[in-house]
């Protein structure tokens, strides 16, 4: 009987309350004061007795007088037809929510949604006495009585091939309109790989007001990964460079200190060229690495930039980058100009002129031109490599690669020579070397339209510096970077000391300092700078001769000048000056998609081809003619990995080959990315005032709390229910009455 009472008392809604009384509501209160007035005289007046028993008789005939004054008034309940507020759950079906919910565990997050759904059998039977339940996935929407028989026939699996969440939310609100929604709630990864974001969603509900209670599943922790980012490298090198392949290693979910080996490999003989360690540092990070290698023969090389795997990765495809780089076997020509000799002219002269190439047969690798200003005119007939005056043109300049002024005499070489190589320099490409002499450099280049190329400002650099005592020369942090002066392949080797080094206080911005002296208040010695398309380098000594006979190999000063030379030259392979060119147009293309190909040609070919290649794929694409003069195609179905594109139909009679570098890239998958996103799903919660819950948090009752308690929606009114002859009210008036007459029999009053 009062488990009833208070079930009654708790669902009634007391302004549902009505009565049938002819009077108006003030002339009730009126009547029910008259009646405790009524009752308080009855007793009142009664022979003395105890103030408390007089108490409890008049609170008693009271409520009994009350009750009949409802009783007559016709007390009623007012019923309408209501709608309960609508609860759309959405269960993330997609294949990513096949990964475990953690390291540790082997159950899905997919089979740990569905225990927090169906965590006791009265769940969710108790939210649809609530809301309106509705229940999605990715799918299809299933009611309370699927979704069990589902789960315990085992046909309910997580492999939707998307996780358009964003999208999916937002589609749920839109068909909402209209409908009083208590909240969206969804577990689910956070993992989005098509449609909208979340945060794009969460604006929308914000707007509609409709909470967002997000179950987050899996791990926000990032799985194990080492991806090789894009390199960069020349397309072509001459056989003896010393190649550098520049890339970034992204480093993820490894402990703090975990040595990760990064290996260029040569594909045809699977040979490691180099080998980087870099180490994690237990966060996310690009970690910049710098492989290289010697070219040794005249061919294609094709390479693989490798970083180890470790246990864990789901992803090893993109622990390797594919690159080729064609090796040409080609001299290098090279004007040397000087007024006097001295030892480092002799020196630098004769290393020239017997450097070969690769292999014991190999042609000369330096095509050198000598002008020695002050020589008589019999030095050049009796030299073969000598001229009298150095060229004049910008053609003929144009076709050296370096150009090396040693201690020239600058008056003799004529304003417009000095004009013509600052033009070569600027925009073919051509290197400069300056080296400095007791004669006339640097302090005659002050004022010629070299002195704007060269890294220090000419007109402060004081000369020379004579030391009591001999210095030594120390790699600056950019000098031990530059591959050009790595003199050793056994780390750095000691360096002569040098008794004379000019001055330079002023470095100009773009300057880099490569070698220096030791001192406490350092000298620059060797300073370089990119001009345009060429780079110039100043020597600041010329006493750079002293590491032939240091090592008592003369490897140091072989190593030092020809990867100069070799460094100073890349520059003109680079501005090389066409009409012809090929783009492919985009970097990066997801594996399927088309690629569309330009090509610019002079004249009007009948066809032009273009070869894709990989060390797997060799195909040829052939473009139109298009309206613009130009000519265009798409190759598509390319399996992913890293492309050449090469220009072979038709060939160009001179300059270089046209061609491009493109990747093709497994489309995202499911299986791509399993980290889960838990910043994502908390924000969402936040913008919508909703709430986010772990997977062991809505285990227990805080799934339950997080639900707002949204009332039911009248919709009509429905027959009201008569009150007033309701046995409880009839029971109640009954127990009144006797505990009054009880009372009164047991206090002598009757």
């Amino acid at each position: 009987m009062i488990a009833t009472i208070v079930s009654l008392i708790r669902r009634l809604d007391w302004q549902a309350l009505q009565w049938r009384w002819p009077l108006p509501t003030w002339s009730v209160f009126v009547a029910a004061v008259l009646l405790a007035v009524l009752a308080i005289v009855t007793y009142w007046t009664r022979k003395p007795m105890p103030w408390s028993r007089r108490v409890v008789l008049i609170g008693l005939r009271c409520v009994t007088l009350w009750t009949l004054l409802l009783m007559i008034g016709g007390l009623a309940l007012a019923r309408f037809e209501s709608q309960k507020a609508d609860l759309i759950i959405l269960l993330d079906d997609s294949a990513s929510m096949q990964a475990p919910a953690t390291a540790s565990a082997p159950v899905s997050r997919f089979a740990t949604a569905v225990n927090i759904l169906g965590k006791d059998s009265q769940r969710l039977a108790k939210l649809e006495e609530q809301f309106e339940l509705q229940i999605h996935t990715l799918k299809s929407p299933l009611d309370r009585q699927t979704l069990s028989e589902s789960v315990r026939e085992g046909t309910l699996t997580a492999d939707f091939a998307a996780s358009p969440l964003g999208t999916w939310w937002m589609e749920s609100l839109l068909a909402q309109r209209g409908r009083r929604t208590a909240a969206v709630i969804l577990l689910s990864d956070g993992i989005v790989t098509e449609g909208r974001t979340l945060a794009s969603a969460a604006t929308l509900a914000a707007d509609q007001q409709v909470p967002f209670v997000a179950v987050g599943l899996g791990s926000d922790q990032p799985a194990s990964d080492i991806r090789v980012e894009d390199v960069l490298a020349d397309a072509w090198a001459l056989v003896g460079d010393r190649i550098e392949f520049r890339t970034t290693v992204r480093v993820t979910g490894l402990p703090d200190q975990e040595p990760i080996d990064v290996r260029l490999i040569d594909d045809d003989t699977q040979a490691v060229l180099d080998t980087v360690q870099i180490r994690s540092t237990g966060e996310t990070r690009l970690e910049p690495v710098v492989l290289e290698f010697v070219a040794d023969r005249e061919r294609v090389a094709n390479l693989s930039i490798v970083a180890q795997t470790f246990s864990g990765e789901e992803n090893t495809a993109n622990n390797v980058r594919d690159i080729s780089v064609e090796l040409r076997d080609q001299p290098l020509k090279v004007l040397l100009v000087q007024d006097q000799p001295s030892y480092e002219f002799r020196f630098l002269k004769h290393l020239l002129e017997r450097a070969r190439g690769m292999g014991e047969e190999a042609p000369a690798l330096i095509d050198l031109t000598v002008v020695l200003q002050s020589s008589d005119a019999k030095y050049a007939q009796q030299d073969a490599s000598a001229k009298v005056l150095p060229p004049v043109g910008v053609e003929q300049l144009a076709a050296f690669d370096t150009i090396i002024l040693s201690d020239v005499a600058v008056a003799l070489l004529g304003d417009v020579f000095l004009k013509q190589v600052a033009e070569v320099v600027e925009s073919k490409g051509v290197g400069l070397v300056v080296v400095v002499g007791p004669r006339h450099l640097p302090q005659e280049i002050a004022g010629t339209p070299l002195e704007s190329l060269l890294p220090v400002d000419v007109a402060r650099v004081q000369s020379p510096e004579f030391f009591g005592a001999p210095v030594g020369i120390r790699w600056t942090v950019l000098g031990q970077q530059a591959a050009s002066l790595r003199l050793s392949d056994q780390g750095a080797p000691r360096l002569p000391r040098l008794t004379a080094v000019w001055r330079a206080p002023v470095v100009r911005p773009l300057g880099r300092v490569l070698l220096e002296s030791d001192q406490s208040s350092p000298t620059p010695i060797v300073v370089t700078q990119l001009v345009g398309a060429g780079q110039v380098r100043l020597q600041l000594t010329d006493e750079m001769f002293r590491l032939e006979s240091f090592d008592g190999t003369g490897v140091l000063f072989e190593r030092y000048w020809l990867q100069c030379i070799r460094e100073l030259a890349k520059g003109k392979r680079r501005a090389v000056e066409t009409d012809w060119e090929l783009d492919v147009e985009g970097d990066r293309f997801v594996e399927g998609a088309a690629i569309p190909i330009r090509v610019r040609v002079d004249g009007q070919p009948a066809e032009v081809k273009v070869n894709l290649r990989n060390r797997e794929v060799d195909r040829v694409v052939t473009l139109e003619r298009d309206a613009a003069g130009g000519y265009r195609g798409v190759a598509q179905d390319l399996p992913a990995g890293d492309y050449r594109a090469i220009l072979v139909q038709p060939l160009q009679a001179t300059g270089e080959v046209p061609m491009d570098r493109f990747a093709v890239e497994t489309a995202p998958s499911e299986q791509g990315e399993l980290q889960s996103d838990f910043a994502a799903l908390r924000s969402a919660a936040a913008v919508t005032g909703g709430v986010f819950l772990t997977a062991d948090e809505a285990r227990t009752t805080a799934f339950e709390s997080a639900i707002p308690q949204v009332p039911s929606t009248p919709i009509q009114p429905l027959p009201a229910e008569p009150l007033w002859n309701h046995p409880l009210l009839a029971t109640w008036l009954f127990g009144l009455l006797c505990a009054e007459w009880m009372l009164r029999r047991r206090w002598g009053m009757l």
